[in-house]
């Protein structure tokens, strides 16, 4: 049997990045949760966002003590004062959103405790770490999936995207227009997307893509996925020998919040309904709907989770997918009936935090 270790002292760490209960959760945070668990896990920056958010009310409610001085009162305030935040559609936010930012920070403060069956590196300063009252939430049916027509017109629209720095080597209608197409026919997320190379193509199996764990959501499991014929020679229609990016978008991830203002931009030039306007996203959400119209069972291959079923995870072959993807309806490009009005890009994306870093 292994043994558990507390660090339980008041005095100087041993060095500079050894966390002690002198730390206040900031400094836990901004030392060692964010560089050991958040950025090597490849956490994105709207997760690292929540983190920030929450950290940021953190100090504002509580009188922003010292780890060794945290109690459960603390935890209580801090969740009577989420309640409070401003809604984006509503006076305070959702029941939802407020429990999506209490398992954010739960999981900060987990770090903070000993080794647990989800948590096994932590920094194992509290021996016992309080805990908030997760609010329950109705279950809403899932939403936010293009219909193919609207990937259509988003397709037509791709016609008139001009010319932006941020894009390399390639003419911005055809980076745009492959993009879309690759993401309606593979459902990868945008963060995956944009960072495969050509490299990562299977050498004998040409469709076959295996992207490493690194490229994945929590950076734990890589994945082998099938690119279609459609996907794949629309992305060889902008391949360039001087870049090995599928996607050449410059200094990607610091460039997406440009990446998805563009994408809205161009979305708002088709006569799509506002409350359909969705992100990067709809497409994924578009294809596992998609696939589990024809099979629900490999509907779950197609999106990528790594929580599954153990067949899924390790009997199941996946090339079962391939003949399934190749018969996923393909939009047709849909003109627009005027041109865009050439106005001024502005970068109008927005996070979805209430409370802003100081």
């Amino acid at each position: 049997m292994g043994s558990c270790e507390f660090h339980i002292f008041r005095g100087e760490a041993r060095d500079a990045n050894e966390p002690t209960l002198n730390w206040t959760i900031r400094d836990f945070f901004d030392e060692w949760a964010l560089p050991k668990y958040l950025q090597a896990k490849n956490r994105s920056q709207d997760t690292i966002d929540i983190y920030v958010q929450a950290v940021s009310l953190w100090e504002r409610v509580t009188t922003n003590p010292p780890l060794y001085a945290v109690n459960q009162d603390h935890f209580d305030d801090f969740q009577a004062a989420i309640k409070l935040l401003p809604g984006r559609k509503a006076k305070y936010i959702a029941a939802p959103t407020q429990r999506k930012i209490l398992v954010h920070f739960q999981k900060l403060w987990d770090l903070t405790g000993p080794k647990t069956r989800k948590s096994k590196r932590t920094a194992k300063l509290l021996p016992e770490v309080p805990f908030f009252d997760l609010p329950t939430c109705p279950r809403t049916p899932p939403d936010g999936d293009f219909e193919l027509e609207e990937v259509g017109k988003i397709l037509g629209a791709c016609e008139h995207a001009r010319r932006t720095s941020s894009i390399l080597h390639v003419q911005p209608p055809a980076f745009w227009k492959a993009l879309f197409i690759f993401l309606h026919n593979t459902g990868l997320r945008i963060s995956t997307a944009m960072m495969l190379r050509w490299s990562m193509f299977d050498r004998w199996r040409k469709n076959w893509v295996d992207i490493p764990p690194e490229l994945m959501k929590g950076g734990n499991n890589g994945v082998r996925i099938y690119c279609n014929s459609f996907a794949r020679s629309e992305i060889e229609a902008i391949r360039t020998p001087r870049s090995d990016m599928i996607f050449p978008w410059r200094a990607f991830p610091k460039g997406t919040s440009w990446l998805h203002a563009w994408q809205q931009r161009i979305v708002s030039w088709t006569d799509i309904p506002e409350h359909r306007r969705f992100g990067f996203h709809g497409f994924r959400k578009a294809l596992v709907t998609t696939v589990a119209e024809k099979d629900g069972f490999l509907s779950q291959m197609v999106a990528g989770h790594s929580s599954g079923n153990v067949a899924i995870n390790h009997y199941i072959n996946p090339k079962i997918t391939e003949p399934i993807l190749e018969t996923i309806p393909q939009p047709v490009p849909v003109p627009l009936d005027k041109p865009p009005a050439k106005t001024p890009v502005r970068n109008t994306y927005k996070r979805k935090t209430n409370v802003r870093r100081k």
